[in-house]
């Protein structure tokens, strides 16, 4: 994705950024902000960044081979940021939102919330702005117990 982003001829980046909303701000401002050619050297050199990540990897081969280092890798990865394996619709966030106790499941903007203060946690928005404007937002409630 940064490759591509850093591609000074994406056909429609007006478009692209809309779609990415703020994290695409957040990531051309560090792109501006580094070095975009990167030397033989520093390709050479990329896995020698996390040596123990390396180790890890190198010691699990010979025990669980490349399944187990590709799990490692994932694994590594989703600890890494904001992984998602799956996505959901409206429709069946719903019905796993319910199926988990919440009642009341609905659709609303990054804008609206039931928690007072909502705003101020600055979550989805941030400067004004929709943090991912292509997000599905869903609220709901959970039962108090009596």
């Amino acid at each position: 994705m940064a490759a591509y982003l850093l591609n000074p001829n994406i056909p429609n980046p007006d478009f692209v950024r809309s779609r990415i909303g703020q994290e695409a701000e957040n990531f051309f401002k560090a792109a501006r902000q580094r070095q975009t050619a990167k030397s033989f050297l520093k390709k050479i050199l990329r896995p020698l960044r996390h040596p123990r990540e390396l180790l890890a990897k190198i010691l699990v081969w010979p025990i669980l081979g490349k399944r187990g280092v590709d799990a490692l890798s994932v694994g590594l990865f989703r600890l890494s940021g904001e992984a998602h394996l799956w996505m959901y619709d409206g429709y069946s966030l719903k019905l796993f939102i319910e199926a988990c106790g919440f009642h009341d499941c609905r659709v609303v903007s990054a804008f609206e919330s039931c928690i007072p203060d909502f705003s101020r946690y600055n979550l989805d928005v941030v400067d004004g702005q929709v943090r991912k404007p292509d997000s599905l937002f869903m609220e709901a409630t959970k039962p108090v117990s009596a």
